[in-house]
């Protein structure tokens, strides 16, 4: 039954995705940056395929990962747009942080992890589909622009 939800969830932020905006965006990554910052960043980038290979990330969860990928330059754009010249950091550095309060603290790892990760990228808010795309679409770009979980 959990499994059957999860795939009903994913797939309403899956038709959300197309429909995500600088507006959604805003709501997400302003929620995110207001984490406190306490571990240092690495920007090193390994290819994409190791990264979901080196995390345990399954094909339902790399299918998102290539779905929010289609959106990756809207969120390059939104920072790079953003008049705040430490935005792109502090929204990097909110991510670091939270993975590892959540992979250290609660153990989690995988799927659990992204799931997890995916849900605070949203701003907690889970009726909220649209949401959801955007912060399936942030989580994305910092995954594969960064080194939010293992390189």
């Amino acid at each position: 039954m959990k499994l059957n939800h999860e795939r009903w969830v994913s797939e309403q932020c899956r038709k959300q995705v197309s429909e995500v905006r600088f507006a959604e965006l805003k709501v997400v990554t302003d929620y995110l940056i207001a984490a406190s910052v306490t571990h240092p960043v690495s920007f090193q980038l390994i290819p994409l395929q190791d990264k979901i290979r080196r995390n345990s990330l399954s094909s339902l969860t790399e299918a998102d990962i290539m779905l929010g990928l289609s959106r990756v330059t809207l969120v390059e754009d939104y920072i790079r747009r953003n008049p705040d010249a430490e935005f792109g950091n502090r929204l990097r550095q909110g991510f670091v942080d939270k993975y590892l309060e959540l992979k250290d603290g609660s153990g989690l790892n995988g799927d659990e992890l992204f799931l997890a990760l995916q849900q605070f990228s949203s701003g907690n808010k889970p009726e909220d589909f649209r949401l959801q795309a955007a912060g399936l679409t942030v989580l994305v770009y910092l995954f594969q622009a960064c080194d939010v979980f293992e390189k």
